[in-house]
């Protein structure tokens, strides 16, 4: 089976760099935005995490795809899988929080009806 070279791998990667840095500005945008306030700045770190990574995978994706590095292309799938699992990390502990989010919700319902029925 025939070598292939870095560039012809990554290819799908590096068609992709230029929606990689937008989304790593609105990143970092969201996440200065939210930094404006106390709690918001509890939170808006993450946001501001996640924009960085994106445009430094961009820019070794970038830098991988100009001189055929293959040091450079790993780095940028190294950041692009820690993207990915942050954002994994903050999906399921937003799924939690939502489900909690229904249980009390669910738990104060039935409580009020339950207060209601017995009142009358």
């Amino acid at each position: 089976m025939e070598e292939q070279s870095t560039q012809h791998i990554m290819r799908p990667l590096y068609e992709v760099k230029g929606w990689l840095k937008f989304l790593g500005i609105v990143h970092i945008v969201t996440g200065a935005l939210q930094c404006l306030t106390i709690i918001g700045a509890l939170f808006g770190w993450i946001p501001l995490w996640i924009g960085i990574l994106s445009l430094k995978t961009a820019n070794n994706l970038g830098e991988a795809e100009d001189t055929d590095d293959a040091a450079a292309a790993r780095t940028g799938l190294q950041n692009l899988g820690l993207i990915i699992k942050i954002l994994g990390i903050f999906a399921i502990i937003g799924v939690c929080l939502s489900l909690a989010y229904v249980l009390i919700a669910g738990i104060a319902i039935f409580g009020a009806l339950i207060t209601g029925l017995a009142q009358s």
